[in-house]
């Protein structure tokens, strides 16, 4: 089994805002999986398996595919821990300044 990564989850996030899990759409996503890197179309890495959407996060195993040199290295450094997190690219529809959604 691959180390778990959180993909996000219902806090504030470093840029100052917070994505409700609960409005995360994952199902186009979840048709194909990729993971790229530094969010780059067409620096395809590997994929993200076992993704869960349950606690108020979303969670995901990334597995590399090494087809590139790129992979393989990117996979080194996940296992060494040099490389330890992952960033999740959103299409925002919808915000709010409810005072029951701000922290």
């Amino acid at each position: 089994m691959g180390k778990r990564v959180r993909l996000t989850n219902d806090t504030l996030n470093s840029y100052g805002y917070r994505v409700l899990t609960s409005g995360v759409d994952v199902s186009q996503y979840e048709r194909n999986p990729l993971l790229l890197y530094m969010h780059e179309r067409g620096k395809v890495i590997g994929c993200m398996k076992d993704i869960r959407v349950e606690d108020g996060e979303i969670t995901g195993e990334p597995c590399f595919d090494e087809a590139t040199e790129l992979s393989s290295q990117c996979r080194k450094q996940w296992d060494f821990g040099s490389l330890r997190m992952v960033s999740i690219g959103f299409e925002v529809v919808e915000t709010s300044e409810d005072p029951n959604h701000l922290v």
